[in-house]
């Protein structure tokens, strides 16, 4: 949540010149999809990045393994 808004994160994957700079970090996970831990490919979020050109309040970027994945507000 950001200013407490919850997003739902996409497999959209965004390059690394389509967000600006970090905003935050994950401080907590509800999961709407299970994987098994060996199948999960959003396992270790970590970072919460501006998307150039989109209000936080519409969509933000979060670190995964090293990509950039698109989520929007819930």
């Amino acid at each position: 949540k950001i200013d407490n808004l919850t997003y739902l994160m996409t497999d959209e994957v965004l390059a690394t010149n389509k967000v600006e700079e970090q905003i935050g970090k994950i401080t907590q996970i509800h999961a709407i999809v299970s994987y098994s831990e060996a199948q999960n490919p959003y396992k270790s979020p970590s970072e919460i990045f501006e998307v150039k050109d989109i209000n936080i309040k519409e969509a933000i970027a979060i670190k995964v393994n090293n990509k950039l994945y698109k989520a929007y507000i819930k």
